[in-house]
Order: C-alpha cells, then sequence, then structure tokens
C-alpha cells in the first residue's frame, strides 16, 4: 500500500523520490561526505515588469475561456520573469499547441488562439531589445544567487519552488539555454 501511495505522489508531483539506500549510500558511514544538511534561505527584493500597451488584449479574441485562463498565468509568467524567458516558452508552446477536444474548443477558437501567440511573440521579441524588460529583476536575482552558489561549490544543489508549472518550465528552457 505504502509504494502504490508514494507511486501516485511521484506521477502527482511529477518527480521520483528515492533514498539514501537507492543512492547506494549509508547514513551511519563516516567516510561519506556527500550529504551536507545546510540550507540556506533568503529573502530577495526584486520588481516585477509592467504589462506593455502593445499586448494584445485577449478580450478582444474570441478565445475558449479555458485559454483565456491560461494566458492569465502567461501573463503573471511575463512580469515575473520577463520577456525573452516568456518567449522561449511561447516558441515552445507552439510546437505543441492542439484543439482541446476535452474542453470542446472548437477549429475556430483554436486558430484564434494561435493568432493572439503569434501577436504576443511579435510584443515579446520587441520588448526583448529593451534591457529593463529582457529579464525581470525576479529572474537576475535568482541567476546571480545561483551563479555566487555554484562559484563556491560547483557540485551544489538547489531547489528553486514555483507556484507554477509554467514558470518552472520557462526557468528550466531560458537555464538550459544558458548552458
Amino acid at each position: 500500500q505504502l509504494s502504490n501511495q508514494l507511486h501516485e505522489l511521484e506521477t502527482l508531483l511529477d518527480c521520483k523520490i528515492t533514498s539514501l539506500d537507492a543512492l547506494g549510500l549509508d547514513e551511519d558511514d563516516e567516510d561519506q561526505t556527500v550529504l551536507q544538511d545546510t540550507a540556506i534561505q533568503q529573502d530577495l527584493q526584486y520588481k516585477g515588469i509592467e504589462i506593455s500597451t502593445t499586448w494584445p488584449k485577449d478580450g478582444d479574441f474570441d478565445i475558449h475561456p479555458k485559454r483565456r485562463k491560461e494566458f492569465e498565468q502567461f501573463k503573471s509568467l511575463y512580469v515575473g520573469v520577463g520577456a525573452f524567458p516568456s518567449k522561449l516558452y511561447l516558441t515552445q508552446l507552439v510546437k505543441v499547441l492542439s484543439i482541446n477536444h476535452y474542453e470542446e474548443e472548437t477549429e475556430q477558437q483554436f486558430e484564434i488562439c494561435l493568432e493572439y501567440v503569434k501577436r504576443l511573440v511579435s510584443v515579446l521579441e520587441h520588448e526583448c531589445l529593451d534591457p529593463t524588460k529582457r529579464i525581470s529583476d525576479k529572474l537576475r536575482v535568482l541567476e546571480k544567487t545561483l551563479e555566487s552558489e555554484l562559484s563556491v561549490n560547483p557540485f551544489a544543489v538547489g531547489l528553486v519552488f514555483a507556484q507554477r508549472r509554467i514558470t518552472v518550465l520557462t526557468l528550466e528552457l531560458y537555464f538550459e539555454q544558458k548552458i
């Protein structure tokens, strides 16, 4: 029963749970210096990016209500990370976007959604040229914090918590392209 519950949790969190034993480590082995139970918590100050006046208003489009909710989350993403990472996300989204048959999205609504995304990409491409909008202060602070920690210990492991999956996916795209 515990195994089933762990599997359900892994599925829900989209992760893999492991243990010291599974990693081949023994808690009592004094020679193992792999683990260090030090956590650093910091309160970081930053400011978000304001939505541009050139941003297309989804109210002007007959977008399916479910998509409208997704675009509201995208606005929050943009404010949190900036134009360039948001553009990376949209570029990936366009490749996998399809009609939402489950929510009974019509072909016309889907085409309008694609048009809206293309307009967003166009606005973001323009905003990427503005250094104050390319990446947000929030992302800049996160990046500097990670660089600082990795300069001290190149094998450091960090956890970044986010409220939305869209943010995690975007951060992954952003940091992958920096490697």
